[in-house]
């Protein structure tokens, strides 16, 4: 079970949606998993989503929108962490392993954002 699971709707995507994947699998947090999930899209989308290697995982579903794709992710994950990921964004390398050290550090929080202050 990895630590973190990503969950990432994705609907008609295929312009970015491998730089999103790039993005976070050139991070220094390695113990992840993508969940993408692929919102009834009608290019190539899953297939560009599944060609990414193993930390990536792709489900499909009928068009439902962003709330229902991000819920399935979650749904479907047993991941001590959950971070959202649109599949237009780009992360830093250092993004989640910094989240990761404030959560471990502070028993108190229980949610970590990123603003680009941090660096």
């Amino acid at each position: 079970m990895p630590r973190v699971v990503i969950a990432m709707p994705a609907y008609n995507a295929a312009n970015f949606i491998s730089a999103t994947l790039d993005s976070v699998l050139a991070g220094t947090c390695l113990d992840l998993e993508i969940c993408v999930v692929d919102d009834g899209s009608i290019d190539r989308t899953a297939d560009l989503a599944s060609s990414r290697g193993p930390r990536v995982r792709v489900l499909q579903q009928a068009n439902r929108g962003m709330s229902a794709s991000r819920n399935r992710a979650i749904a479907e994950s047993d991941s001590e962490f959950v971070a959202l990921l649109d599949s237009d964004d780009l992360w830093h390398p250092a993004k989640l392993a910094l989240q990761l050290s404030v959560l471990d550090a502070r028993q108190d929080v229980g949610l970590a954002t990123f603003t680009r202050r941090c660096f």
